[in-house]
């Protein structure tokens, strides 16, 4: 579904962007502007996908970050924008689509975007994101079982409901690493995956995936896929016989 993106007319004027060369202004404006971001301002774009979208070099890309590093951080594959929040109208909808992005955020991307959400250039802008349930308290601290208690339901609806694993996959697909691979070897993978993180453990009263800390399927099945194309060597969907590691 297609989002659109209001542009201020003084973007131009403001005194940030006039000392920014260019490239830099662009890079910023994609950041605010493509079809990744959510309306939470914290959303997953992997470098080399900036690089092919905005045509900049992915060691340029980099390097620009810590020109605009006091508004965009950019942290193992995830931007948060300073601000964002700050510029978007309030309204239930709304509202429940910020709560909505931020759960898609994994606790340890939270854990490493805390410095940074608590040295915004105005308090006001740091209570937006802990008015909003950020799992992260006014002292700064990870709530680790609000974030668990999320994952979890999350990883149950995925090992029973077909639509959240056909959803993965489309999410999969969009990422320049598996975009090749052909739709049902993903399948076959997901099964090979769940069969895998389903297996009761050694006492019997939870499944494997349950005696984690924390367990992100998404970032979980990237790994997972991952192995399967570095260990098989092959694109053309055919099974590498592999044993993935915990």
């Amino acid at each position: 579904m297609a989002k659109n993106r209001m542009i201020n007319t003084k973007f131009w004027s403001d005194g940030w962007i006039v000392n920014l060369d260019p490239l830099e202004r662009y890079l910023f404006l994609y950041l605010l502007t493509n079809e990744h971001t959510n309306i939470c301002g914290i959303y997953e774009l992997p470098k080399r996908i900036i690089a092919r979208e905005s045509g900049i070099d992915d060691d340029m890309v980099l390097k620009m970050f810590s020109k605009i590093s006091d508004k965009v951080i950019y942290v193992d594959g995830w931007i948060c924008i300073r601000n964002f929040l700050k510029h978007q109208k309030s309204s239930g909808n709304v509202n429940k689509g910020i709560q909505n992005g931020l759960k898609e955020i994994p606790p340890e991307i939270l854990a490493k975007l805390k410095d940074f959400l608590n040295t915004p250039p105005s308090v006001s802008d740091t209570a937006q994101y802990f008015n909003l349930n950020l799992n992260l308290n006014p002292s700064g601290e990870k709530n680790s079982k609000s974030n668990f208690s999320t994952s979890t339901k999350k990883s149950k609806d995925f090992f029973s409901n077909q639509k959240d694993q056909d959803d993965l996959i489309d999410r999969l697909k969009t990422d320049e690493k598996f975009k090749h691979l052909d739709r049902n070897l993903i399948k076959a993978e997901i099964a090979k995956f769940i069969n895998f993180w389903t297996e009761p453990t050694k006492r019997g009263d939870k499944q494997k995936w349950e005696s984690k800390d924390t367990f992100d399927v998404y970032h979980r099945l990237v790994t997972w896929m991952g192995k399967y194309i570095d260990y098989s060597g092959k694109s053309d969907g055919k099974s590498g016989g592999i044993v993935f590691d915990e």
